[in-house]
């Protein structure tokens, strides 16, 4: 099989032996078990997946009891006013609030932009809520290819503006302790996020995050693709290195950023590739924790976006966990080395919302 871009990729449940030899045999077994033989996600029209019954996957916990869940529904102040209000779910702690109200964090969900909903990382961020201490909201974007790029940006923005100006009102929270994060897809919108706070000229200025949490982020889409001329595209080895890594081969991922950002030159702007901010923005990034997977394809996207927040001053915390896959801080029930990596992004939350 080839990408867009001519390259051979074998189908994404075949690993050869040079990626078998990275893995621990946990990851190995754990795989063969319950990825080996199923069709990839990009054999599938996107609203099929989109239209899949919710379920727990493979390998996580079931999402742990906090001390209220809500439904709500965001009106839009930044996009179109006239589309529908955006759906959240809110994750509350047990136990009285402290003086002022709980921390809160926003955590925008993976899925390439193609899939995923506001519920899609409930193990994960039930147990981010009741550990951490931690109102947590997620919300539901719009997905590509119905709604492409920047659909998924001005949603979750319009979230961003709503928890800033309504969250202590609506949900109890003290907005001066916030923290963003997301995985994968997610962490590259986390990213936009903050850099639209220091674009937009109406963005609420005193807006500051305590920790910007990036998991297995996507953060250039101009990667390994020299056609639009951005200054990054070859800064990836792991884009050569993985590139038949399990469970996000460069075929699927080509599949997905193709689907969000079909139009190639948008790649270039920077509220899609967050690598390609402005030089001035990166010192005014906040505290960062970025965690990559040694054999993931994306793996080199998150140390480069570390480097870059350190090259300016910004504290940043690098943790590379190793002979797992891309999803795997969502396998933390199957797998020692997701557990790990799960438990330290939510310390790394804790820690700078208490500590």
């Amino acid at each position: 099989m080839k990408t867009a871009l001519g390259i051979n990729v074998q189908h994404d449940d075949v690993l050869p032996d040079s990626v078998r030899s990275r893995l621990s045999p946990e990851f190995a077994a754990f795989y063969d078990a319950n990825f080996l033989g199923r069709p990839a996600p990009n054999s599938f029209a996107p609203a099929v997946l989109q239209n899949l019954p919710a379920s727990t996957p493979p390998g996580s916990f079931e999402p742990v009891v906090v001390g209220s869940e809500r439904e709500l529904l965001v009106t839009r102040k930044y996009s179109d006013p006239t589309l529908p209000a955006i759906p959240i779910v809110v994750y509350t702690p047990a136990g009285v609030a402290p003086e002022g109200g709980w921390p809160v964090t926003y955590n925008i969900h993976g899925g390439g932009w193609v899939v995923g909903t506001r519920h899609s990382s409930a193990p994960l961020l039930t147990r981010m809520c009741a550990t951490a201490k931690t109102i947590v909201v997620s919300p539901e974007y719009r997905l590509a290819p119905q709604t492409p790029y920047p659909a998924a940006v001005e949603d979750c923005y319009d979230v961003l503006l709503w928890i800033w100006e309504q969250g202590k009102k609506e949900l109890g929270a003290d907005v001066t302790r916030f923290v963003i994060g997301g995985t994968s897809a997610g962490g590259n919108l986390s990213c936009t996020m903050i850099n639209m706070l220091l674009d937009l000229p109406d963005a609420p200025k005193d807006l500051k995050f305590k920790l910007n949490s990036l998991c297995v982020p996507v953060t250039d889409v101009t990667a390994n693709d020299p056609r639009q001329g951005s200054p990054t595209w070859d800064k990836y080895p792991s884009w050569t290195e993985n590139a038949y890594a399990p469970l996000l081969s460069i075929n699927k991922m080509m599949w997905y950023r193709n689907l969000y950002v079909p139009n190639e030159y948008q790649r270039l702007d920077w509220h899609a590739s967050p690598m390609l901010a402005p030089s001035n923005f990166w010192a005014s990034q906040p505290p960062t924790w970025v965690g990559v997977v040694d054999t993931d394809l994306l793996r080199d996207e998150g140390i480069a976006f570390h480097e870059a927040v350190t090259a300016a001053g910004v504290p940043s915390t690098l943790s590379i966990y190793v002979g797992i896959a891309h999803p795997s801080i969502g396998q933390s029930k199957a797998l020692k080395e997701g557990k790990r990596f799960q438990d330290d992004c939510i310390e790394a939350i804790r820690a700078a919302l208490w500590d």
